[in-house]
């Protein structure tokens, strides 16, 4: 028996062509699916990065929203301090009842005008610029 080599090659050559079509069909239509699932995937992924954004976006806005009230508030509050307090400067002088007569209460020199001893804690005022009672801070006393 003699054997055709030639023919033999190309009839395993059509043979291996033939089965690298269907298997590279059926590759084809797995790697086609495959590539369907992951757009499927991408696109679900675009959908739930537009709703995270949009989330951010409103959360940006509930922050800003918050963060202006806070500071509206903020101010208010150091506008409602500054119609309390006064900051001036004055000069301050020592107490000397009988320098002056009828400053002292009912022309005693042991007394402040309103009647009190004078003591540390005590300051003189001139009641038309400083009401009498007003609370005051003294730098270096307090």
């Amino acid at each position: 028996m003699r054997v055709d080599f030639e023919r033999l090659t190309t009839l395993t050559m059509i043979i291996l062509l033939l089965l690298l079509g269907v298997l590279g069909f059926g590759t084809m239509k797995v790697l086609e699916e495959k590539n369907k699932d992951i757009d499927a995937h991408l696109d679900n992924i675009e959908l739930m990065l537009h709703e995270v954004e949009k989330q951010q976006s409103e959360l940006e806005m509930m922050l800003d929203q918050r963060y202006d009230t806070e500071l509206q508030d903020t101010i208010d509050k150091l506008e409602k301090w500054l119609d309390i307090w006064e900051i001036d400067s004055y000069e301050a002088t020592g107490y000397a009842p009988f320098e002056s007569a009828g400053s002292c209460h009912d022309g005693d020199p042991n007394t402040t005008a309103t009647g009190t001893r004078p003591a540390a804690g005590t300051v003189a005022v001139d009641p038309a610029v400083i009401p009498y009672g007003t609370v005051l801070w003294v730098q270096g006393y307090g």
